[in-house]
């Protein structure tokens, strides 16, 4: 018996309409993150549509001096002028600490904020007190440098 409530074609039209935001599927949907990640791991057609609609870009990592808060964010352009844009609008002093430069870049994003959902503070910014940095670090590496495979 099929459990499924949507086809392959339907998921990938919702990837599609939703720009690959696993959050925005999932909400679309009405599933979970979780089996949206599951179904396209389980779907070479969906892997394929989930990297053509992720394209590539960069997954950084910034922090926000004096405090323990993260950003864990993507752009398409080159992070420095990423963080000189979030420097305008910021009263603090913020600095680059990690970037990553993968075909799945968004995809990496939303793998790194469920990871550290528990620690989500407000839009893209994570209290990570007690959390060793290189840990971070070290995610953001091995999910970037992972193919479609790694779902």
């Amino acid at each position: 018996m099929n459990t499924n409530k949507y086809t392959d074609e339907e998921i990938a039209a919702s990837i599609r309409r939703n720009k690959g935001v696993i959050s925005k599927v999932a909400k679309d949907l009405g599933y979970t993150r979780t089996r949206v990640h599951d179904r396209i791991k389980q779907s070479d057609f969906l892997q394929k549509q989930a990297k053509i609609v992720h394209g590539s870009g960069y997954v950084y990592l910034v922090h926000c001096e004096g405090t323990d808060y993260f950003k864990i964010g993507v752009s398409k352009r080159t992070p420095r002028r990423r963080l000189d844009s979030m420097r305008t609008g910021c009263p603090l002093e913020i600095n680059m600490v990690h970037t990553s430069y993968c075909d799945h870049y968004s995809l990496v994003e939303s793998i790194l904020h469920d990871l550290y959902a528990s620690r989500h503070v407000r839009g893209e910014w994570f209290d990570m007190t007690g959390v060793d940095i290189q840990e971070i670090v070290d995610a953001m590496e091995t999910y970037s440098t992972a193919q479609i495979g790694l779902f």
